[in-house]
């Protein structure tokens, strides 16, 4: 669990990530998914973290994309109504876990 501005958040991290902020209001994941779509950007995992109304009304998620992702989406991200911040992270992909046979 990572935790960023005050919201905590379940997901893998490695390979290419956006970590988006947005206000919290029906629509924003719609709007994300399909411009990444629209651009042929293949979602692999997408986790959501919310803060606690009361303190305000704030989401992150964070995306892991299969393939390269190019900074040029990252304007358009921002575009979206609700969408505070949006940004790409590169991390390296996990190592397989090995398994041994069995004697």
């Amino acid at each position: 669990m990572l935790q960023i501005n005050g919201i905590a958040c379940e997901a893998p991290l490695e390979g290419n990530l956006l970590v988006i902020t947005n206000r919290d209001v029906p629509g924003v994941i719609g709007q994300v998914g399909t411009l990444l779509g629209s651009q042929g950007l293949n979602i692999a995992t997408f986790a959501l973290g919310r803060r606690d109304p009361n303190l305000g009304a704030e989401a992150l998620a964070i995306v892991q994309l299969d393939g390269e992702v190019s900074e040029a989406i990252l304007p358009r991200l921002r575009a979206i109504p609700n969408v505070m911040e949006a940004r790409i992270v590169r991390l390296p992909l996990a190592a397989p876990a090995v398994t041994s046979a069995a004697s």
